[in-house]
């Protein structure tokens, strides 16, 4: 069974990240299959391989360059757990400009969709949060989203969060 195979059979029935973490470290040319796996629609394999990449992608991360176009383009696609993960390694990488409308969009569609998980929430405002630290100028369209509303379904200690990260959004 070659490398990405036999990578693809441990993300799929023994997902157990200490082992994951561990035969990655070993054989860093099992990177690139998990890029691969990270970025297909596949059920548990995707949120996985990202999950594990996420240990080991570092800022800017060359190897994870020349994908991030294609996760922008799938990150709306993706279940909640996934985008999650990918909103993880997104958040190491230092995107273009042409790159920041389309995180920002997808990070508002999600924050917006209150029946969603409220971890990935979360961290698609943190995205947008950071975004609007950067472009002060976008705080009067996410101001809609910080209506009473967008705050149903937080646990106590997102709603914490939450609250944190609306106080340290640019006022204007």
């Amino acid at each position: 069974m070659d490398k990405a195979a036999y990578l693809k059979e441990v993300l799929l029935n023994r997902p157990m990240k200490e082992q994951m973490l561990q035969e990655v470290q070993a054989d860093p040319d099992l990177i690139a299959p998990l890029i691969a796996f990270s970025l297909t629609l596949t059920k548990d394999l995707g949120w996985r391989a990202a999950w594990v990449l996420r240990s080991f992608i570092k800022k800017n991360d060359a190897r994870l360059l020349p994908h991030i176009d294609q996760a922008l383009a799938l990150l709306p696609q993706f279940n909640e757990g996934h985008q999650r993960e990918w909103l993880r390694l997104l958040e190491k990488i230092t995107l273009t400009e042409d790159q920041e409308g389309p995180i920002y969009d997808a990070c508002l569609a999600i924050w917006a969709q209150v029946h969603k998980k409220p971890g990935v929430r979360i961290v698609a405002l943190e995205y947008v949060a950071s975004l609007v630290k950067k472009y002060p100028e976008l705080m009067p369209e996410v101001r809609q989203f910080l209506q009473p509303e967008y705050q149903e379904g937080l646990s106590p200690g997102i709603l914490k969060s939450y609250y944190k990260l609306v106080a340290g959004m640019p006022q204007g």
